[in-house]
């Protein structure tokens, strides 16, 4: 570590001090003090961070093995549901997690702007930063995925991104009046949780239908609403909406009552990244806990992540 320090230092300009551990020999006590409580709050958010790309990974290689041994499982190809739980495991990454995050974010923005919690100036930023967390995470992971050889359009990529993040809005805004109206009814931190999921599942699904109509005019890569993807839009505004659910977990206002606290609860202490990588787990860890509930029990070619999906009651 030294020998890194002291390598490192020759490539400071002059007049400019290095960051080294020596530094700390002119530190008074309270100096010395804040620096480490800023390196712990520093290893801290490391750690967290580590433990959502752990929870995500291991959805992919270790929690598919022991699913697939399930015995609701009888029947259906093992291949697809490796690949139901793979693309999940995508969906999460590249706008579940962003999503939470950009909210977030947003609500941090407007808290400083001075917009209280019951305003509608609140609801309309943190929608739009749920939706952008979508958009953004869709396109940045599909463009990716464009530079390392994957053969995709980035144009209907781009539009695909503008329906399900104007459709994360919806859901993304509705979110905190939901939870004000189940506070104010005094309903417990389990009974929030199942009324948020709802309350979002039917909103997100609101906006699929709503923004299928306004951008299929004039984007050809979003389809306009049919019956064929009524059924699919449902399936996937449900495991949206349970994300939204486990969201609630990041408040630790319930108390002891807050059984994802532990998890995903943002304390006072966090700093604006810590407390957004929570909130992104949280929404991850609802997303894929609906995910693995319809990769397990829906036939193949049922489950509206798979690439060959067939409405069955469409005629």
């Amino acid at each position: 570590m030294l020998a890194l320090s002291l390598s490192a230092s020759a490539f400071v300009a002059p007049g400019l001090a290095p960051r080294l551990p020596s530094a700390d020999f002119g530190m008074t006590h309270g100096s010395r003090l804040a620096n480490l409580q800023m390196v712990q709050a520093r290893a801290q958010l490391f750690g967290t961070i580590l433990s959502a790309a752990h929870i995500l990974w291991a959805a992919r290689n270790s929690l598919t093995p022991t699913i697939l041994q399930a015995p609701l499982l009888d029947g259906l190809n093992c291949g697809s549901m490796n690949d139901r739980l793979a693309t999940s495991v995508e969906v999460t990454a590249s706008k579940i997690f962003p999503a939470g995050a950009g909210w977030q974010l947003a609500s941090i923005v407007a808290d400083s702007a001075g917009f209280a919690p019951t305003s509608l100036a609140f609801f309309a930023a943190v929608g739009l930063g749920d939706c952008t967390g979508v958009f953004l995470g869709h396109l940045a992971y599909q463009t990716l995925k464009k530079v390392t050889g994957a053969k995709l359009n980035l144009k209907d990529e781009f539009q695909t991104a503008s329906l399900l993040g104007t459709a994360a809005f919806f859901s993304g805004g509705i979110w905190q009046p939901a939870l004000n109206a189940f506070n104010t009814l005094g309903y417990t931190f389990t009974q929030s949780l199942v009324g948020v999921s709802l309350a979002t599942t039917f909103a997100f699904f609101a906006g699929l239908r709503i923004m299928r109509r306004v951008l299929s005019q004039f984007m050809p890569a979003v389809e306009n609403v049919t019956y064929d993807n009524q059924e699919s839009d449902l399936a996937l505004s449900a495991a949206v909406g349970t994300g939204c659910g486990a969201f609630v977990g990041t408040d630790v206002s319930f108390g002891a009552a807050n059984w994802l606290a532990p998890v995903v609860g943002i304390q006072e202490k966090f700093g604006a990244a810590r407390a957004c990588v929570a909130a992104g787990l949280s929404t991850s860890i609802g997303f894929m806990a609906n995910m693995v509930v319809q990769a397990a029990a829906l036939p193949a070619k049922a489950c509206w992540i798979d690439p060959d999906y067939a409405n069955p009651r469409a005629a």
